[in-house]
């Protein structure tokens, strides 16, 4: 991370003076002015130095020229142009003025919208910050910020490093001795708020767009508002403490009264008990009796029913018996009577075919018969 001031501001770019001495472009931002200091990365710039390759002794020699010519400008730099400090005046409008280490104004801008009009009516640049801090006053006067029935409240601050606070203080005094000559001289009754501040408070509040003296007021809120939460926060932490002992207390002697209160009825208790256990006894004998008597008067009837069952069931039995005994006789009866018929068909078909037999011979018989009378008479005939 590199730190420049700001030279020059052209459209969307602005010349840079680094701090060691060497120059470059960057894009500009909102709010940049001539006479800031920025940081930036070597990414940001957008225009580097040109060298030239030459010989050693025309190096040298530029780097000499270079060198008494950064010694120079580096001291006219900052006297003249590096923003050696910050004034601000918060009335309404917010004004913050730069100041070179002469204790000339080099820039000078508005935080809030009054800022900005009051700017526009005057242009303090190259003043005396004395001065220009004495034509803001009576600008603002004319222009009804500071009012004439009201005791007006003015902050007065100053940023410089850490290093030239003493410096801080002085300009402060010499700011505050002008504020309160004009306002004195009107007069005016004005409040007059001063300190002294550092840029790293005034870049916290550069990116919130207030002034020191806001940004200062809202952080001591917020630690305040901060302080208030822990405390309460303590605050209820005891509270939960002293009320959880408070209940253990009351529970502990609720506790012992219960306990008390109960012994108390045991004791009256006891003898209601006593008949109560005597009755239940009583009642548990004849109950158990009156069970004694149905589980027998149950085993007789379960016994006879029993046997009637057993009795039926061997009487089915039997007749199942006899049932399938008188099936068999019927079978075999029928099977006998089968057998004969078939004896008897099977003897008529045998004498049925030794009648054909018998005729088939008889036919035979006759042919030869036949044949041999035939064969006869043809000898008859031939003799």
């Amino acid at each position: 991370m590199r730190k420049g001031v700001v030279l020059k501001i052209k459209k969307d770019r602005a010349t840079i003076m680094a701090d060691d001495c060497t120059f470059c472009e960057i894009r500009s931002f909102n709010g940049m002015y001539p006479g800031m200091e920025v940081c930036f990365n070597e990414g940001d710039i957008l225009k580097k130095r040109i060298t030239l390759r030459s010989n050693k002794y025309v190096n040298a020699a530029c780097f000499m020229i270079i060198v008494l010519s950064s010694y120079l400008f580096l001291s006219f730099y900052q006297e003249n142009i590096a923003a050696y400090a910050y004034v601000g005046i918060d009335i309404n409008p917010s004004i913050e003025l730069v100041l070179n280490r002469k204790g000339r104004i080099i820039n000078a801008r508005g935080l809030d919208e009054e800022g900005k009009e009051v700017l526009q009516e005057i242009d303090v640049r190259k003043m005396e910050s004395v001065d220009g801090v004495k034509a803001i006053i009576t600008k603002t006067i004319e222009m009804n910020y500071i009012e004439e029935d009201n005791t007006n409240e003015i902050t007065i601050y100053a940023v410089t490093d850490e290093k030239n606070s003493e410096d801080g203080n002085k300009i402060v005094e010499k700011v505050e001795k002008a504020v309160k000559e004009e306002v004195v001289a009107r007069s005016l009754r004005g409040e007059i708020k001063t300190f002294v501040s550092n840029k790293k408070v005034k870049s916290e509040a550069d990116k919130k767009g207030i002034s020191v003296a806001k940004y200062i007021a809202e952080d001591a809120k917020e630690t305040v508002a901060r302080e208030i939460g822990k405390k309460d926060k303590k605050d209820n932490k005891e509270f939960k403490v002293l009320e959880d002992s408070k209940d253990k207390d009351n529970k502990w002697k609720k506790d012992k009264e219960d306990k008390k209160d109960n012994k108390d009825i045991k004791g009256n208790k006891y003898d209601k008990v006593d008949k109560i256990n005597t009755r239940d006894i009583r009642d548990k004998d004849d109950n158990r009796n009156n069970k004694d008597k149905v589980k027998e008067s149950n085993v007789k009837g379960n016994k006879e029913s029993k046997d009637k069952k057993d009795k039926d069931d061997d009487k089915k039995d039997k007749d199942d018996d006899n049932d399938k005994e008188n099936k068999k006789k019927d079978d075999r009866d029928k099977k006998d009577k089968d057998v004969k018929n078939d004896k008897k068909e099977k003897s008529s078909n045998s004498n049925k075919g030794k009648d054909d037999k018998n005729e088939k011979e008889d036919k035979t018989d006759n042919k030869n018969k036949e044949k041999d009378n035939k064969n006869n008479l043809k000898d008859k005939n031939k003799n």
